[in-house]
């Protein structure tokens, strides 16, 4: 597996929990606060790791 396919299915991994915890709230309001948490620690690593793997491509070009 190459460096690509693991961001690949850390982000579907990502968007799965993401999807489920938006259901879940549906059924369970009182949980809001903490799907709105999960779901914004999970953008920012996305965020993060996709920041670091430019830099990446970045330095391999160079």
């Amino acid at each position: 597996m190459t460096t690509i396919d693991v961001v690949f299915a850390f982000f579907y991994i990502m968007a799965g929990i993401s999807l489920i915890s938006i259901v879940f709230v549906q059924f369970y309001p009182e949980y809001y606060d903490l799907a709105y948490k999960a779901i914004k620690i999970l953008i920012t690593s996305i965020d993060n790791c996709v920041r670091f793997l430019s830099k990446e491509d970045c330095l391999q070009k160079i």
